[in-house]
Formats: structure tokens, C-alpha cells, sequence
């Protein structure tokens, strides 16, 4: 294996010897397998991504997932290698589906079902506002149906959105999605030669992830989003060749448990998991704990009544559990940052904007 590769993939010194000394000398190590057939694949992506004109070191850091991969898996088996589903995740890195630029990694895609959202941004104020773009049935406060394994009741509601013409105008009817991450029963309508659709589903987008690392702030994410717009717009031909996908792309979208809205109330409004997640545009989903425990405690299997001093060792963890013991349920929400809007990514701009919406509309 080319010593660039290694470099890039990020790998420490200790590993990059257990992966030499592996190919040379044993074999039928699952895990190790993995890594090595990683590495190999890893030159051709490097050539392939250096063909279309890719920055070295957007390929770098692309590749230094590698390494946050091997680690987490040394971490949790005192072994070298990686498991199935890193495996399969860094397919996305190697195929050129995936690419990191600065704190924040993001793939080109269609905006998919999942999102079930309808974003209008007015060409008078600026203010942007999201509706459901199907028919959805929300609990009581705002969550949909089913989350946390929880069913609407008496208090729960019809979500919707649809078109209406009405004495020769066009308008857009429906519930509006606040961006604290919950649906409001309130039905609005929306004068189509105001309001602009920007993001509906198939709409070509940004899917964010956030690698495991130290460092996450509003400043980090800003800087992320503005270059990966620099990004997009300078390789239009490299994406559409690696990706399939064409521009215009107008959103970053971001589905993790770090955008939980409940986080906002549990940790000082001045951490920075919190400062990030007031700049999204949230959007309440169908989902479950599993996703938040498994990335703050290592497992799924979490007793808040008997969690030990091991499942206790950062304020994130006893919040969360002290949370849980009064009957709270963790989730996740959806979240999004319109592309045009990157500079503005610690400025609150959307709840502002909602916060003059809801004056004039409720």
C-alpha cells in the first residue's frame, strides 16, 4: 500500500504496522480483512477522485474516516480492524459518494420520502416555513404519531399540506412545521407568488453526517457549509460523474440525534451541541431512543434506575439520565440549513423569521 493512502487514511502508527504484519503473515481475521481490503480500495479512489480534479486534501480528509473507524473499533475489542457496518458505510468514501470538508461530511443526493416536508422561503422577508408534504397524523405535542412508540389521542391532529386556486390565485394550504422541531395544529395559507417552493421531495440536497472528533461548534459547521457550497459549485461535473445527482443543490440536511430538541432543555444553552442545533430547521420524525443511546452510552440497553458510574461520566450521559428516571424518552429530530443561507448559520435566522411569521398568521 502507497504511504500517501496510509496517510491519509488516518490510521495510527500501531494499526498501519498490524495491517502490514496481517498481509504479509496471517490471514482469517475477519475485521483485519475488512481494513486491508479498505486500504487497497482506498488508492483507486484516490486516483479516481484526483482524475476529476478533487483537492487532495478533500480526499485526505475524506479517507481519514478510516482511521476514526479502526479506532472506534480498537476502543471496543482491543483489536485492530473494523467491523461490518463501518465496512459498509465506508463504501460511500470509497465510491466517491461522500466527501469531508472541514468538521462535517456530506453526500449528494434526492431529498428522500422520509423528510416529508414542503419548504417555502418569502421573497418579501426572507422568513422560510416548513409544511408537511403528505398527510401526517401528530401527537398532541407536535410529534409524529408513533414516536417513542407513543400514538396520538384525543389531542392529536392532521397534518397536510395542498394547493388551492381560489378567485384566480394560487395559494398553499396547510399545518406549518415550527423549526423547534414540532408540528403546529394551526392551518395557514401561503399566496404562491410570495412564497417561493424551494425544497420538496426529489429535490437534489446535501445529506449531512458529523464524524466522530473532537470539535463541534457553530463557527466549525458555518465554515463546513460554506465550503461545501465553494465545493459543489467548482466540481458540478465530478459529483454528477461519482453521484448520478444534479444541481441545483439547495438544502443541507442533517437526521441525528445531536438535533433532539429536547437536548436544548436538558444541557446550558451555551454548549456547543446546543448552539448548533437552534440553527436548524427542525423537523419532528418518527424515531426512537436507540439512536441516541447507542452514540452516548455504547449500547441500546439502558436502566436509568440501576445505570452505573460507567454509564455516568460526562454531563451529556447524566442529563440524559436523569431525564429518562422522571419518564422522558429521547428521540431525534430532522434538520435543515438552506444552502443559500450558509454564512448565516449562527445568526438564528429561522426561528427569527418564524417568530414574524407566527405574528401575522396565528
Amino acid at each position: 500500500m502507497r504511504a500517501e493512502i496510509l496517510q491519509f487514511s488516518g490510521l495510527a502508527p500501531e494499526a498501519v504496522q498490524a495491517a502490514a504484519f496481517y498481509e504479509k503473515s496471517l490471514h482469517g481475521d475477519e475485521a483485519m480483512e475488512r481494513l486491508c481490503n479498505v486500504l487497497r480500495a482506498a488508492q483507486s479512489t484516490e486516483q479516481r477522485l484526483a482524475a476529476l480534479g478533487i483537492e487532495k486534501d478533500v480526499v485526505a480528509d475524506t479517507l481519514s474516516d478510516i482511521g476514526i473507524w479502526a479506532d472506534a473499533y480498537k476502543r471496543r475489542t482491543g483489536r485492530w480492524g473494523i467491523d461490518e457496518e463501518a465496512y459498509g458505510w465506508l463504501q460511500n468514501h470509497l465510491g466517491g459518494r461522500l466527501f469531508r470538508i472541514g468538521r462535517l461530511q456530506c453526500c449528494p443526493a434526492r431529498l428522500k420520502q422520509q423528510w416529508n416536508i414542503r419548504v417555502f422561503r418569502s421573497k418579501e422577508t426572507g422568513a422560510v416555513i416548513a409544511l408537511p408534504a403528505e398527510k401526517t397524523q401528530y401527537r398532541g405535542d407536535g410529534q409524529v404519531s408513533g414516536t417513542n412508540g407513543i400514538s396520538a389521542e384525543a389531542d392529536g391532529f392532521l397534518g397536510f399540506s395542498r394547493n388551492v386556486v381560489q378567485g384566480g390565485k394560487e395559494y398553499v394550504e396547510g399545518t406549518v412545521l415550527s423549526p423547534l422541531g414540532h408540528a403546529l395544529p394551526e392551518v395557514v395559507r401561503l399566496k404562491k407568488e410570495i412564497w417561493e417552493e424551494c425544497v420538496t421531495q426529489g429535490t437534489s440536497v446535501l445529506e449531512i453526517h458529523v464524524p466522530e472528533g473532537p470539535g463541534y461548534s457553530v463557527e466549525q459547521c458555518r465554515a463546513a457549509f460554506v465550503g461545501m457550497r465553494r465545493f459543489i459549485a467548482k466540481h458540478k461535473h465530478a459529483i454528477h460523474v461519482l453521484c448520478g445527482i444534479e444541481g441545483p443543490f439547495v438544502s443541507f440536511c442533517l437526521g441525528s440525534w445531536l438535533l433532539d430538541a429536547q437536548l436544548e432543555r436538558l444541557l446550558p444553552g451555551n454548549t456547543a451541541l446546543v448552539q448548533c442545533l437552534r440553527e436548524y430547521y427542525l423537523i419532528p420524525v418518527l424515531s426512537d431512543a436507540g439512536p441516541t443511546l447507542q452514540r452516548v452510552f455504547g449500547t441500546q440497553e439502558v436502566e436509568p434506575s440501576s445505570a452505573g458510574a460507567a454509564l455516568q461520566q460526562t454531563s451529556l450521559q447524566r442529563a440524559i439520565l436523569s431525564f429518562m428516571q422522571e419518564g422522558g424518552c429521547m428521540r431525534y429530530n430532522l434538520g435543515f440549513v438552506l444552502v443559500q443561507d450558509a454564512e448565516r448559520f449562527g445568526t438564528g435566522c429561522y426561528r427569527r423569521g418564524f417568530e414574524l411569521f407566527a405574528r401575522d398568521h396565528f
